[in-house]
């Protein structure tokens, strides 16, 4: 079985509060078509199957409204406007305007959850956003317009990166 995981672990001072006891959150956005709503709700079941404590929140970030399954109903939905969430995967470039806590672990929603992530936060306590990757300054360096991208954004370079765990 192969399953695959994108984890980027993020941390912002300047977060949304939003009321919580918790300093430690995971994120999933289901953006596109509604299969990703259902992979979102597949992977807050898995990560209540191993995070038993109340310790870190679990949203789901959308731009628009829906309703969260009866077992479900101690996820956090987040209702973005589409401007932040952009087009495509643009989201991505926005995540410090985002993360609605302290700490934020964004899981990609076709993902799932197979251990405590509690030692994920530990880990990074105290970093910024991390993401493992290789460095893209160059046009068609993997098929997109990076200098375009970088000039948006005011970057100065793009991280090629796939988090996946086989």
């Amino acid at each position: 079985l192969l399953i695959r995981v994108i984890i980027i672990l993020l941390s912002n001072n300047n977060f949304m509060k939003i009321a919580s006891n918790c300093k430690n959150c995971v994120i999933t956005i289901p953006n596109g078509p509604k299969k990703y709503i259902n992979f979102s709700y597949s992977l807050a079941r898995s990560f209540k199957f191993y995070n038993k404590s109340e310790e870190i929140d679990f949203y789901i970030v959308s731009d628009t409204d829906f309703t969260l399954p009866r077992d479900l109903k101690w996820v956090k939905k987040l209702i973005v406007s589409r401007e932040l969430m952009g087009k495509g995967i643009e989201y991505k470039f926005r995540f410090n305007k985002i993360i609605p806590q302290a700490n934020c672990l964004y899981i990609d929603c076709d993902s799932l959850v197979y251990d405590d992530l509690g030692e994920v936060f530990k880990t990074f306590e105290n970093s910024s956003i991390n993401v493992i990757g290789i460095k893209a300054t160059r046009d068609g360096e993997w098929g997109a317009n990076v200098v375009d991208t970088c000039l948006q954004f005011d970057i100065r370079y793009l991280i090629r990166f796939c988090g996946a765990f086989y």
